[in-house]
């Protein structure tokens, strides 16, 4: 459950389950994420590419809602290694030793560690925990950034605008030879997004931003499009194009959902089954690559028959996110793990 200064927020919740949502149908493969490379249907092509770009927001909307929660804390450097970071370290390691012992049994030890150094714990999705414990050991420098920064969030925008949307597009599209090192440190992913996400959540949100929103979201999902289909020509499973431009896009989901999640009862049925929801996101990621992935597959081949490929995905991933709540729910009751989860 997302508590923001003592209070259960649901907006926090209804992001994470749209991001994990999104996780999911990242991994489908040729079955939704990719269909754009198999096939120049005029009508269907577009939809798939703007899809597979739209879902690409997942990992920002989860940095976004760890930065609106997290930046805003007071902690200790003690505290924030005994309770965040330790818990990202031994989660990692535990989840890539099953993810070992299920591909190499109870064998070939050395090359556990080897691979735990060099995130070679394939095809354990875990890259993320990895960057995760870079930003939670920033994360003491990010909350005096943001605490002294002031209300720069225009600011802020602008700037990622221009290095996030306007030079990409200069750069990739256009073919104008920008110098690589002209660049802003604090465009990484995970940075800004945290920063940008604490900034959001303290803004009184009005329609007037989130009608310039829409309008700088497609702008974003035009460049994607263009950018993919420029490098489709020569490069036919190509992805790239699909995640440069994605700043803005994710900025809109978090106000959309913000403004809706204000609107919800967070007290009524719909919200409890969010903040259930919510607080297992984490535990499904962990476990995607064992059985949450396997059983979008599943649930999307029985739909196939009857409905196009990527409702049935879409359908997939639902089914495996309630399921996923259940057995994650399920093991948070156990001693030790419900620490991880």
């Amino acid at each position: 459950m997302a508590r923001k200064d003592g209070k259960y927020t649901l907006y926090f919740d209804l992001i994470r389950i749209t991001a994990i949502l999104f996780v999911l149908y990242n991994h489908s493969s040729t079955m939704g994420f990719e269909l754009y490379t198999l096939t120049d249907n005029p009508y269907t092509f577009p939809l798939y590419i703007v899809m597979a770009t739209i879902c690409k927001a997942g990992v920002p909307l989860f940095l976004m809602v760890s930065g609106a929660l997290l930046l805003g804390k007071e902690e200790s450097v003690k505290d924030l290694y005994t309770r965040r970071v330790s818990r990202m370290v031994i989660a990692l390691i535990l989840f890539s030793f099953v993810m070992h012992v299920k591909t190499y049994g109870f064998s070939e030890f050395g090359l556990f560690f080897q691979n735990l150094l060099g995130n070679n714990v394939s095809p354990a999705p875990f890259w993320y925990l990895y960057s995760y414990l870079g930003y939670l050991i920033m994360l003491p420098f990010l909350r005096s950034l943001v605490k002294n920064a002031g209300n720069h969030v225009t600011y802020l925008l602008a700037v990622c605008t221009a290095f996030m949307l306007m030079l990409p597009a200069l750069r990739y599209i256009c073919g104008i030879n920008i110098a690589g090192e002209f660049d802003v440190p604090m465009t990484a992913q995970f940075i800004i997004y945290p920063v940008i996400g604490y900034m959001l959540s303290k803004l009184e949100l009005n329609w007037k931003q989130l009608t310039g929103a829409a309008v700088m979201t497609v702008i974003s999902v035009g460049a994607a499009y263009l950018l993919l289909t420029k490098t489709l020509a020569y490069d036919p499973r190509t992805q790239f194009g699909l995640s440069e431009f994605i700043f803005w896009i994710s900025v809109f989901l978090f106000m959309v959902l913000k403004k809706l999640g204000n609107m919800l009862n967070p007290e009524g049925v719909f919200g409890r089954i969010c903040a259930l929801v919510g607080a297992c996101t984490f535990g499904i990621y962990l476990l995607e690559p064992f059985m949450i992935r396997s059983l979008m597959y599943r649930v999307a081949y029985i739909f196939v028959p009857y409905i196009p490929s990527v409702l049935a995905v879409c359908v997939g991933c639902v089914a495996a996110v309630c399921v996923g709540t259940g057995v994650v729910w399920v093991m948070r009751k156990i001693p030790v793990i419900n620490k991880l989860l």
